[in-house]
């Protein structure tokens, strides 16, 4: 007699083989339990209830340490769990069928969801602060109530009924308006600077802070054409001694200049050389301007500075005596000259020419385009022969400004921020011209000055409003109208299909035969060139059919149909996208997809294949992880109204395959405990229909109706209902071992079993008939101590067979049987 142990398991099941040289480290089946990394098989994890959800929601999502589950009516949330409203866009009766996909983008969660008349949208929830009352609100802005009710509601930006800001416009303290480009801030007029303020042709830049000002600062048209006494108002702001001024900065002065002139300064020289610059050889005696016979000219410049409104003239006059000599030997006229504000003489016009007698000299001049001031000039001119004197007298002027220029304020024109000097300066009364003050320079300008002051435009009230449950319904808070949204993705490009997937910061959707994607970073935006666009698919190699699945490998996407698969490199950049392999190996299960480790295992037609394997194989017979299980596979496949379900738990290193029907759940675990080993496949059956899951840091949560199971290791029993648990049995079944020679009949005469938890020991004895087992024969977990179970019959090959019925937490070590061959070995 001798031993054979069986003390480890490798390859969990495996239907591959079930006899005739089937290995003794593989399985037939393994149900309720899991291989674990010492090779030994151990209970799976049991359910727990955790939370009771409300009728009318469906689907399951961990966000943010909480659940999400999802409804067409509007509900209140509860302990640990949201509900999230979801409305079909036109059908107001269709409510939702089924969430496709959930997953968080950006901090929001992206929702693919179908209604029950077929259709399907697709949903960025971005989620709006909770309610506040006397608030300041930004269009744009988005909120929640207090008392989440799966809705949002975004502010509707109306402008408060106020006037949007127009270039140009006259202005007067109180006006108020809103920006162009509204920013939740109105803007009104808190003071200017004169009686004819206005906007400029450039809009402000607004402070977007309550209490916030901006100066608008117009130069005036024509200042000159209503002078007066000039200075602009209270809201520029007065000399004072030691004032940090910058470039730009204004100032009026604390005394202001003298006006300009109107009349020539001795005009008729009985003051002698007063108030006139003399050139050439002119002279003034006895209250005349002389010019001898024998000088060939000369002429007075009058130092009277003359301002003229635009558009209007200067006339200039003056007496011309040309004395004894002959006519035409001496001459007279009066002139106008026009300076620039650099004092740069930029034109000048003669008036009438006196050649014979006494007569009167005019000059008229419009003010020409860049002159500040005119200087009015008597011109005097001799043949050069004789001794005879040409004589002027009685210069006057009419046109100029009476008074200062209208909103006359000073501007400092200096590169760098300094400071005023201690005494105020001698400012200047014509327009351009700069006044050195301290280490500000200062040039007079002559503008209006219109200062604007921010106060909200939305602000909500003091009590929290009625919210409607009806998307697009509106309340009025305070002085903010809110609008309830369905957050629905409404780019006219967004194809609004089932198979979704999240990478390189875009959204990708299968739609056919492309796969259009989203804007980097703005899910919402389908249409943006150079940024959202598409992959063409259907112009690749395997691409005649329809996009059904997608998911990522090592940070490419691999986009499958019915008969292939492609493999494509994403990016951020369209432009760095590009298709990497196409190999003839589908899926059309997008919802068993998942990614484990740096593998994508799908499922294909023929069963669980991974990507790693099937590209280096390019086929479905070639070995893969599923091919232990696809006979328990394909049966599920056979049964196309029931959809198959995949996920993977990290915590417990699982691949999960779940197929829901009657009132349970089947569900096939691929477990990989070790590093670049093969896992091992077992089944799992839970009393109840999982439709939907969620991972919660290490532990894994199952939706069945409305419940959320938890799912605990160690526990017995799942809990159906609080406080009340069903078993679940577990079996480990080998398939038919020869322990020994192949062929050869064998006398058992006992086992031993080692583990924990009572257990009921099947041999079975007859390979021919599945079913020829011995009645469970139910014995302690570990018989080593005591000699070995007592069990006799003869075959040539067995099967065993352990049954455990759930009553205690169990784990399988070893198992030996004690067996004589009938006949010696050669």
């Amino acid at each position: 007699m001798r031993a054979t142990y069986l003390t480890a398991v490798k390859a969990g099941i495996t239907r591959l083989r079930d006899k005739g040289g089937a290995s003794e480290d593989a399985l037939f089946d393994l149900l309720n339990g899991y291989v674990t990394a010492a090779r030994t098989i151990r209970m799976r994890q049991a359910a727990r209830i955790q939370l009771d959800l409300p009728p009318g929601t469906i689907g399951l999502t961990s966000f943010k340490g909480a659940f999400v589950v999802y409804a067409d009516q509007v509900m209140p949330a509860g302990p640990g769990y949201s509900v999230v409203v979801l409305k079909h866009p036109s059908n107001g009766a269709a409510t939702l069928k089924e969430i496709h996909y959930s997953l968080p983008y950006l901090g929001f969660l992206y929702v693919v969801a179908e209604f029950s008349d077929g259709s399907t949208y697709h949903y960025w929830l971005e989620e709006g602060k909770p309610w506040a009352p006397n608030t300041t609100y930004l269009p744009g802005a988005l909120v929640s109530p207090t008392a989440p009710n799966g809705l949002a509601y975004s502010l509707v930006d109306t402008g408060g009924g106020h006037a949007t800001w127009e270039a140009y416009a006259a202005r007067t303290v109180g006006n108020v308006v809103v920006p162009s480009a509204n920013n939740g801030f109105k803007y009104t007029v808190s003071s200017v600077s004169g009686a004819n303020a206005r906007s400029g042709d450039t809009e402000p830049q607004w402070p977007a802070t309550t209490g916030g000002t901006v100066n608008e600062d117009v130069p005036l048209e024509n200042p000159l054409g209503n002078a007066g006494s000039g200075t602009a108002g209270g809201s520029v702001p007065q000399w004072t001694a030691a004032k940090q001024a910058a470039k730009g900065d204004l100032i009026r002065p604390v005394n202001l200049p003298s006006p300009t002139a109107t009349a020539p300064i001795n005009g008729d020289f009985t003051a002698g050389n007063t108030g006139w610059d003399l050139e050439g050889g002119v002279s003034i005696v006895s209250g005349k301007l002389e010019l001898p016979g024998r000088i060939s000219d000369g002429a007075a410049v009058n130092q009277a500075r003359f301002v003229v409104a635009d558009g209007a003239s200067l006339t200039a006059n003056c007496l011309i005596e040309q004395g004894p000599a002959k006519a035409g030997a001496t001459r007279g006229w009066v002139e106008i000259r026009w300076y620039d504000k650099d004092d740069v003489m930029i034109s000048y016009v003669q008036g009438n020419i006196v050649s014979s007698d006494a007569a009167i000299s005019t000059a008229v001049s419009p003010k020409p385009s860049g002159a500040a001031y005119a200087r009015a000039v008597i011109a005097l001119w001799s043949v050069g022969d004789h001794d005879h004197v040409t004589g002027a007298d009685n210069l006057t002027v009419s046109g100029a400004v009476n008074g200062l220029p209208a909103g006359l304020v000073y501007r400092a024109v200096q590169d760098v921020v300094a400071h005023t000097g201690a005494t105020e300066p001698a400012w200047p009364n014509i327009l351009g011209k700069r006044v050195v003050d301290g280490g500000v320079t200062w040039e007079a300008v002559a503008i209006t000055r219109v200062t604007w002051t921010a106060s909200p435009l939305y602000v909500s009230g003091g009590i929290e409003p009625v919210w409607p449950t009806n998307v697009g319904g509106t309340v009025v808070d305070g002085s903010v109208t809110w609008k309830a949204v369905s957050r629905r993705v409404e780019d006219p490009n967004c194809p609004n299909s089932k198979v979704v997937l999240i990478g390189a910061s875009k959204v990708f959707a299968g739609n056919g035969d492309t796969v259009p994607y989203s804007a980097t970073v703005a899910p919402k935006d389908w249409s943006s060139a150079n940024d959202a666009g598409f992959l063409p698919t259907g112009l690749q190699n395997y691409g005649a059919n329809p996009v059904a699945a997608m998911g990522l490998y090592r940070g490419n996407l691999t986009v499958f149909n019915a008969e292939a698969f492609q493999l494509w490199q994403i990016d951020e950049d369209p432009a760095s996208m590009s298709l990497l392999d196409a190999l003839p190996v589908g899926s059309t299960q997008h919802r068993a997809i998942a990614a484990v480790g740096n593998d994508l295992l799908f499922l294909a037609s023929q069963g669980v294949r991974s990507v790693g394997i099937a590209a280096s194989s390019t086929n479905f017979q070639a070995g893969d992880v599923g091919m232990p299980i696809d006979p328990l596979v394909q049966a599920w496949l056979a049964q196309p109204s029931v959809v198959p379900r995949g996920l993977y738990f990290p915590a417990a290193g699982q691949y999960w395959l779940m197929f829901a029907k009657d009132g349970q759940t089947e569900v096939f675990v691929y477990t990989m405990t070790q590093i670049g080993q093969v896992g091992a496949w077992s089944r799992y059956v839970f009393p109840f229909e999982v439709h939907a899951w969620a991972i919660q840091g290490d532990a894994l949560y199952l939706r069945s109706a409305n419940r959320i199971y938890r799912m605990v290791d160690g526990a017995i029993g799942d809990e159906l209902s609080p406080g009340v648990f069903t078993r679940f049995q577990g079996v480990i079944q080998w398939p038919w071992l020869d322990f020994g020679p192949a062929g050869v009949t064998k006398m058992l005469y006992g086992f031993e079993v080692v583990g924990r938890g009572k257990v009921g020991v099947q041999v079975g004895f007859d390979q021919t008939n599945g079913g020829a087992f011995t009645p469970a024969y139910r014995v302690d977990p570990d018989t080593l101590t005591g000699g070995p179970v007592p069990m006799s019959m003869a075959a040539p090959t067995f099967a065993v067979r352990l049954v455990y019925d759930g009553a205690e937490a169990w784990q399988w070590n070893a198992f030996g049987l004690y067996v004589q061959d009938f006949r010696p070995m050669a």
